[in-house]
């Protein structure tokens, strides 16, 4: 049995737990056993011990936290963990510390995003770049994550995010919407995800004023919670928008929630591989996001949608209004964006690639 320690930054509901989280659920059990560690609370925590996958906060104290590294080291000694697999470089600063103290595991790091690695201090670039060498591996979720590493001398497998296809599929529904206070005939643009300034659900507010201009029936579904949330409600008084958003909080119902979208929105500043974006295109969805990394190189690997300018409002909502319009463009977008993600991006075939790289380090070691 090969027992496999996670380690992300919180068990709140981001793109890069989920993904940790499915793959914990789809792994052979029989031959992997996850555990996984997280430097804050959060709801996902709960939903891993519903699996019977050992879930555990390790609270990270401000600063750096020395003893954190001796917490991390005696829990990799007590559990007998063989991988250790680091998301966002906070967790591998502590982990590759705590495994030099607990004895040589092996060690993969799995990063999101160029912007993480990037837009850090000098310094901290640096460290990064040092340690993401003398790991075992690390494994990039986009391309642009994969050649970035790969420039800096790490030993970079691509290996893009996976979603489980057979929970997503494109029929409208009804009876979702009628749940939202949504009628048949509303014309619906969707974005699920944390409620952070850098996802930029002000820009898109204010691109969704435009669009209600001129569509009557336009509405707003903006799914999560976070910092921006009360900003976020406020704007959207301020601009009259009033009962034509609907901010849902967080939910646990995306692919039902997909299924009342006409469009799905992404107007981020930065991402790595959104997995928002992939979930869109499997529920038959077109994409209006915006040209920086991670959403850029997607939606024109896919051809599934409409990129514009990032903080360009009026270009959003031009874009909206377009999809929103024309069924037919909408529906080519979308006929794109579903043949693409079934070719490139099925959950399953993730994680056995997931399971082939840590049992190979495993053997070699």
């Amino acid at each position: 049995m090969v027992r496999i320690l996670f380690i992300l930054v919180t068990f709140d509901t981001g793109g890069s737990e989920r993904v940790v989280f499915d793959i914990c659920r789809k792994l052979d059990r029989e031959r992997f056993s996850p555990m996984v560690v997280a430097f804050s609370d959060g709801p996902l925590r709960k939903r891993f011990e519903a699996l019977e996958i050992p879930a555990k906060a390790i609270l990270k104290q401000p600063g750096i936290d020395f003893r954190l590294m001796g917490k991390l080291a005696r829990l990799m000694t007590e559990n007998e963990i063989d991988i250790i697999n680091t998301h966002h470089f906070v967790t591998l600063f502590y982990a590759f510390w705590g495994a030099k103290v607990a004895g040589r595991r092996a060690l993969f790091h799995t990063e999101h995003s160029v912007w993480e690695m990037t837009g850090s201090r000098p310094f901290w670039q640096a460290v990064g770049r040092r340690l993401m060498r003398r790991c075992d591996g690390t494994i990039a979720v986009s391309r642009a994550v994969h050649e970035h590493l790969a420039a800096q001398g790490a030993r970079s497998h691509f290996l893009p995010n996976g979603i489980e296809l057979a929970l997503f599929g494109r029929s409208l529904n009804g009876a979702k919407r009628a749940e939202l206070g949504l009628a048949e005939e509303d014309r619906v643009i969707g974005i699920v995800g944390n409620l952070r300034p850098e996802k930029n659900h002000l820009g898109l507010l204010r691109a969704f004023a435009k669009v209600a201009e001129g569509m009557e029936r336009a509405r707003l579904v903006v799914v999560g919670d976070g910092v921006m949330r009360p900003a976020l409600e406020e704007e959207a008084q301020r601009l009259g928008l009033g009962e034509r958003v609907r901010f849902l909080g967080r939910r646990f119902d995306a692919p039902q929630l997909y299924r009342a979208f006409d469009v799905y929105c992404l107007p981020s500043k930065n991402e790595g591989m959104p997995l928002t974006v992939l979930e869109a295109m499997a529920s038959g969805l077109p994409v209006v996001g915006t040209d920086v990394l991670g959403i850029g190189d997607l939606l024109r690997e896919s051809g599934a949608g409409v990129l514009v300018p990032y903080g360009d409002d009026g270009a959003l909502a031009a874009a909206l209004t377009g999809l929103l319009s024309d069924g037919e463009r909408a529906r080519e977008l979308a006929g794109a964006g579903l043949d693409y993600v079934r070719r490139e991006h099925d959950l399953e075939a993730k994680v056995r690639q997931y399971e082939a790289l840590f049992a190979g380090a495993v053997k070699a070691s």
